[in-house]
């Protein structure tokens, strides 16, 4: 089991191999505005989003020899939770999110950053939002899990 939790300057990673003691390794990204995934531009411009992919992309890279693959991945946290509810999966209990899906809210941010209207493409605002679906993302492909498990209550934000 792998357990991923966004915070605003870094993220969690959780992960447990049989019945060895769990291990947490810690990321320095994160949702906020400021930091290695500063957006300047609510929604971000193209540039700010390849950046933006770039940093996550090498921060995930380095996890792929301590992390159990394949596991199932879960995650907690108000920004999934905003994704969660982009994705249209909103409720108590469990919340299964699969890769596709997460791809296609992508393909909205970066349609949107591109100029389509932000109405027409469902896209909430906010950096919070889009770095958290980059930090997904990039987690996700670059990991190999084909879904996240989202174990809390998920409320629209």
């Amino acid at each position: 089991m792998v357990t991923l939790h966004i915070e605003d300057s870094e993220t969690r990673v959780g992960s447990q191999r049989g019945n060895e003691p769990p291990d947490t390794i810690v990321l320095a990204i994160g949702y906020a505005a400021q930091g290695h995934l500063s957006f300047r531009h609510d929604p971000p411009t193209p540039l700010e989003l390849e950046n933006a992919v770039a940093v996550v992309e090498d921060a995930v890279m380095a996890l792929s020899k301590h992390l159990p693959l394949p596991s199932e991945l879960t995650g907690t946290g108000p920004t999934l939770e905003a994704i969660a509810a982009a994705a249209g999966k909103v409720g108590q209990g469990s919340v299964r999110i699969a890769l596709d899906e997460i791809e296609r809210l992508f393909q909205q941010l970066a349609a949107v950053s591109e100029g389509r209207p932000v109405a027409s493409g469902g896209v909430p605002p906010g950096a919070a939002y889009a770095a958290t679906l980059v930090i997904l993302r990039e987690f996700m492909h670059h990991l190999g899990f084909d879904s996240i498990t989202m174990e809390a209550g998920v409320t629209p934000t």
